[in-house]
């Protein structure tokens, strides 16, 4: 059960946020469906590629603190449009990773001289990679990837 405010050994902090709903996916294979709170304005993606440790995850049954590093996948509803002005590569993939899950959509690009293929997108330095499906757009961690698939 979720402590009370007066229950708690620390003040809590009040600012401005967006409650956005999420589904994660941990390397164990466990999935969480709750919210994360951003920043206004502030993109899902940053929970994948903040430096801190750690990151409150309201669920059900209160906010659970997980480790950034074991989160795998980061699903967030809706579709992540493209920059109409930038020129775009795409790739239909499906991404395998390590603990056997698999996450199947398209992966975008900016379209690049010399970068043109997939293998280039993957090896960015970028931490996760971005997989737009119907409906919604899917974060992953490039360290839990096993393989990606071109279809």
């Amino acid at each position: 059960m979720g402590a009370l405010a007066h229950d708690r050994s620390q003040p809590i902090m009040r600012l401005p946020v967006d409650r956005v709903l999420v589904t994660l996916v941990i390397e164990t294979g466990e999935t969480l469906s709750g919210e994360i709170f951003l920043a206004p304005g502030e993109e899902a993606s940053s929970v994948l590629a903040e430096a801190e440790p750690f990151v409150p995850v309201a669920l059900d049954k209160g906010v659970r603190l997980v480790s950034r590093a074991t989160i795998s996948v980061l699903t967030v509803p809706g579709e992540v449009g493209g920059d109409p002005d930038v020129a775009e590569d795409t790739q239909r993939a499906i991404v395998r990773l390590k603990s056997g899950a698999s996450v199947e959509g398209l992966l975008r690009w900016a379209a690049v001289a010399g970068y043109r293929r997939t293998v280039d997108h993957l090896n960015l330095p970028s931490r996760f990679l971005v997989v737009h499906g119907v409906g919604a757009t899917t974060y992953i961690n490039k360290q839990h990837v096993a393989w990606v698939e071109e279809c």
